[in-house]
């Protein structure tokens, strides 16, 4: 029969020598300096040779402890390796997410049932941040972002424009009522940004120019602009893919005013590796599909922003 000494005692070695000290290999494995000592020499014992030599300074290997050191390092990395394929392997049924938090509070999290219906056995991890997240080296497997679709090192793929247009409360203009352009810049208008801009710009569009006594709160976030335009204190120009649930509840109702279509649009992106998790690219084939079908319903636009130009500058970031 082989034999075989403690993997404690392997793993006390490797780590003394790799760390350079007992003190060291005991911090990273959590015990004691003199438990490190102690399992060191009883390796020693079960092989019936020195593997160390023992200074106040350092720990210094005999020709036989580096010979040894090689193959159980080698050893060590292996079990290393197989362990995180096993993990990898586990964590196929798990698709990891990053994507806007306005984004994902207002239209993505409605949606996820029906894919957790098609996929019962795959979990969604969603992380929400408007920073834009590392997806070749970071933690996700996707992303979905807004912009122009200029991301140098990653798979970029469409999924859906947006359109914005005044909409409003129906306890502040009656569902049916239709103002004309000038009287509905006259109410109080919802700004999604600090800079008055999205409103001036939406004017000029219309061939109007929004006048100088202009009213209405400010904010820098677009959830909160909804829920106050939602609450009735005013119009707020409404992408429609984050006032679309709001609509067609009665919420929010659109009192006049066309649609203006977006430059610019809803992108998912990821890295090569994340082909490699059939989760990942099961997400990805639903995400495009209830994309597309979104946008064919999506109002018709006469009129159009160019690509990187926006109506505010918070809105879908």
């Amino acid at each position: 029969m082989k034999k075989l000494v403690p993997l404690n005692g392997l793993r006390a070695f490797e780590v003394a020598v790799r760390a350079g000290s007992l003190t060291a290999a005991a911090r990273e494995l959590h015990v004691t300096p003199s438990a490190i000592s102690h399992q060191l020499k009883r390796l020693e014992e079960q092989l019936g040779m020195q593997l160390m030599e023992r200074t106040p300074q350092r720990l210094a290997l005999t020709p036989a402890g580096q010979d040894y050191y090689r193959a159980v390092s080698a050893a060590f990395e292996q079990l290393v390796a197989a362990t995180g394929r096993l993990l990898r392997e586990r964590d196929q049924q798990v698709v990891t997410l990053t994507a806007p938090p306005v984004f994902s509070v207002k239209w993505l999290v409605r949606r996820l049932a029906d894919f957790h219906r098609r996929h019962p056995d795959i979990e969604v991890r969603v992380s929400t941040s408007y920073r834009t997240m590392d997806l070749r080296h970071g933690d996700y497997d996707l992303g979905i972002r807004w912009g122009t679709g200029d991301w140098p090192g990653l798979q970029v793929e469409r999924l859906m424009g947006d359109t914005v247009q005044p909409v409003c409360s129906p306890k502040l203009i009656a569902p049916g009522k239709t103002l004309t352009l000038k009287a509905l810049l006259r109410q109080p208008l919802i700004h999604m940004s600090f800079v008055r801009g999205d409103w001036r710009l939406w004017a000029r569009l219309m061939g109007l120019d929004l006048p100088s006594s202009v009213r209405g709160p400010r904010f820098s976030e677009a959830t909160a602009a909804i829920q106050a335009a939602v609450d009735g204190l005013g119009l707020v120009l409404g992408p429609r893919v984050l006032v679309h649930d709001e609509m067609c509840s009665g919420q929010l109702v659109t009192p006049g005013g066309e649609p203006v279509r977006l430059g610019d649009a809803y992108y998912l992106a990821y890295a090569d590796r994340a082909r490699r998790n059939p989760a990942a690219m099961a997400f990805r084939q639903w995400l495009h599909s209830i994309c597309a079908a979104f946008e064919r319903s999506q109002p018709a636009a006469r009129l159009s922003l160019q690509p990187g130009e926006t109506v505010s500058t918070t809105t879908l970031e």
